[in-house]
C-alpha cells in the first residue's frame, strides 16, 4: 500500500514519471519491452500461455492501469469483449439491463433505443426478453452479452476469450458480427483456441513471460505458440491388453527419425502380441496438436489392409505415409487396436511420441493437401459471362 501512496502521490503533484523504473522486492515485470503499431481495418491475434502477460495487455489497452513506463497511444471509441454480461442485475429483465449495459459501456439511451432491435435480434432470446434474467440460462447471458457489446461500434475492439461460449451458431454469428466490426475498427483478439486465431487474425504478438514476439504471418505464431508447450510427458494406455503394440519407431527414407520434412515420406514399424487369435483387427494412428486437437488419422481398415494375430505370436507391421502434409510443428502420436465394428479396445496408446514436421512456409490450417494442377488458357467467349 505505500507503494501505491507514493505513486498516486508522485502523479497527483506532477513529477515526472520514471522512463526506467526499477524492480521493487517481490516485483515483477508482467509485461515488458511490447511495442505494436494497429491500424484501422486490421486484426492482432494476441496468444501465449495462461500468466504470459496477455491479460495484463489488454488492461493497460483499456485503460484499467497505467503503464510504468513507455506510452500508450489509441485514437477513437475503444470497446472490450471481456466477461460477457458480468454486469447483468439478475433481477432485471432482459430489456433492462440492455440498457443498463449499454451505459456502462458508455452508450447512451438515445444510441441504444436506436440500436434495441437489432440488438434483440442479435440475443435471439425469443420471449424471455421481459422476463429476469436469474431465469436465463448461461448460453442466453452470454448471447445477450455480446449483442449489447458488438452494438457499440468501436474504433477498437479487445476481444477475450468470448467466443469459447455458446452454440455453434451463437459462435457463427460471432464470427460474422466480428468480421463486420474489423472491416471499420483495429481489432486485438486473445484465444487459446488457435482454429479461431486463424480464422480472425491477420497478425500475431507471441507473449511468454512477459516479452513479445511479433508474426506477420500467422501459421507461423501458432507454430510458434505450439513450442511454448512441453509436449513430453508419461504414455497413457489402455484397453484390454489381449493384443498389444511394442517397439513403435518412425523412420524416413530408411533412418529412424522424429523430425520429418512437410511432405516427406513418413514411416512406423511396429509389433503387435497377442494372447488369443485375432481373426482381424485395425491399427489407427492419430495424429494431435500439442493442444490435444486431433488433426489427422490414418488406419489399415480404410486402406482395406487385413491384419490378423496368432496367440503367442509376432506381427511385424510396417505402415507408410508417402506424403506426410501436416503443417509444420509438433504432433503427439497416439496408437489404437480396435476390432473393425469399432466395440472393442486391445490396446490403446495415447501421446506414445512427438513429431516434429518442418517447413518453409507454416499455413494457419492443420493440414495442406498437395494437390494436383492444371491450367488452360482460351479466348474468352461472350457466354463466359454468363
Amino acid at each position: 500500500m505505500w507503494y501505491g501512496v507514493k505513486d498516486v502521490a508522485a502523479e497527483i503533484v506532477g513529477l515526472p514519471k520514471d522512463r526506467n523504473p526499477g524492480l521493487r522486492n517481490g516485483e515483477f515485470w508482467a509485461v515488458k519491452d511490447v511495442s505494436f503499431e494497429l491500424r484501422r481495418g486490421d486484426c492482432l491475434g494476441l496468444i501465449g500461455p495462461n500468466g504470459a502477460g496477455k491479460s495484463t495487455m489488454l488492461k493497460l489497452l483499456s485503460g484499467l492501469i497505467k503503464p510504468d513506463g513507455g506510452s500508450i497511444a489509441l485514437s477513437g471509441r475503444v470497446g472490450a469483449l471481456i466477461e460477457l454480461g458480468a454486469g447483468f442485475n439478475p433481477v432485471l429483465t432482459g430489456r433492462e439491463n440492455i440498457f443498463v449495459n449499454a451505459a456502462v459501456l458508455g452508450i447512451s439511451r438515445k444510441e441504444t433505443e436506436a440500436r434495441l432491435d437489432e440488438i434483440v435480434d442479435f440475443a435471439d432470446v425469443g420471449d424471455f426478453l421481459d422476463t429476469p434474467v436469474q431465469s436465463y440460462s448461461s448460453g442466453m447471458q452470454v448471447r445477450l452479452g455480446f449483442a449489447v457489446a458488438a452494438s457499440l461500434r468501436p474504433d477498437i475492439l479487445l476481444i477475450d476469450e468470448v467466443l469459447a461460449v455458446g452454440d455453434v451458431g451463437f459462435r457463427a454469428k460471432c464470427y460474422n458480427a466480428i468480421s463486420r466490426i474489423a472491416e471499420n475498427a483495429a481489432v486485438i483478439f486473445v484465444s487459446h483456441n488457435m482454429p479461431q486465431i486463424s480464422r480472425l487474425a491477420s497478425s500475431c504478438i507471441v507473449m511468454e513471460h512477459g516479452s513479445a514476439r511479433w508474426f506477420d504471418h500467422t501459421g507461423l505464431a501458432i507454430s510458434e505458440y505450439h513450442r511454448c508447450f512441453e509436449t513430453v510427458g508419461s504414455v497413457v494406455r489402455a484397453g484390454d491388453g489381449v493384443a498389444r503394440i511394442h517397439s513403435l519407431r518412425t523412420s524416413s527414407e530408411g533412418i529412424e527419425t522424429k523430425t520429418f520434412h512437410y511432405g516427406q515420406r513418413f514411416c512406423a514399424e511396429f509389433n503387435i502380441e497377442s494372447s488369443d487369435d485375432i481373426e482381424s483387427l485395425v491399427v489407427n494412428f492419430g495424429f494431435s496438436t500439442v493442444g490435444d486437437e486431433l488433426v489427422a488419422e490414418c488406419n489399415n481398415y480404410i486402406s482395406s489392409f487385413p491384419i490378423g494375430t496368432k496367440a503367442h505370436h509376432r506381427t511385424r507391421v510396417e505402415m507408410t505415409i508417402p506424403n506426410l502434409t501436416l503443417n509444420p510443428g509438433r504432433y503427439k502420436v497416439s496408437a489404437l487396436l480396435m476390432s473393425p465394428d469399432m466395440t472393442r479396445h486391445f490396446d490403446w496408446l495415447r501421446h506414445i511420441m512427438v513429431i516434429e514436421v518442418l517447413g518453409a512456409r507454416v499455413a494457419s490450417a492443420p493440414q495442406q493437401f498437395q494437390a494436383e494442377w492444371n491450367a488452360l488458357v482460351a479466348p474468352k467467349r461472350p457466354e463466359d459471362d454468363e
